[in-house]
């Protein structure tokens, strides 16, 4: 286990992050909440695991995102943290296709 990371606060919690060192601060690190929907995934930002002290590895985000199991993010860690959060959700992209085509027919 990470120890800092029991110090990561759930999504919209009142109080910041506690410094965890002189050289860690963990700003954009927020925990998600085991009973509520997944906020927005972000590229800067990293989740962790409800239930455990882990970060949620890029194939969980890349499930609440709508992205099948069969999709591959290529590069290092960081970069597919980064695809998956600065991309649009296929989900998203189908319905926006679709009311794109409907509006041209």
């Amino acid at each position: 286990m990470i120890r800092w990371l029991l110090y990561v606060r759930h999504v919209g919690a009142k109080e910041p992050n506690i410094r965890v060192s002189k050289k860690r601060s963990l700003p954009n690190w927020v925990r998600l909440f085991p009973d509520r929907f997944a906020t927005s995934i972000n590229g800067l930002s990293r989740y962790v695991h409800p239930y455990e002290d882990r970060l949620l590895s890029v194939r969980e985000h890349a499930r609440l995102m709508s992205y099948p199991d069969s999709f591959v993010f290529v590069g290092a860690i960081d970069s597919q943290y980064n695809q998956v959060g600065e991309s649009v959700p296929p989900l998203i992209s189908h319905l926006i296709s679709q009311e794109v085509l409907a509006h041209f027919e």
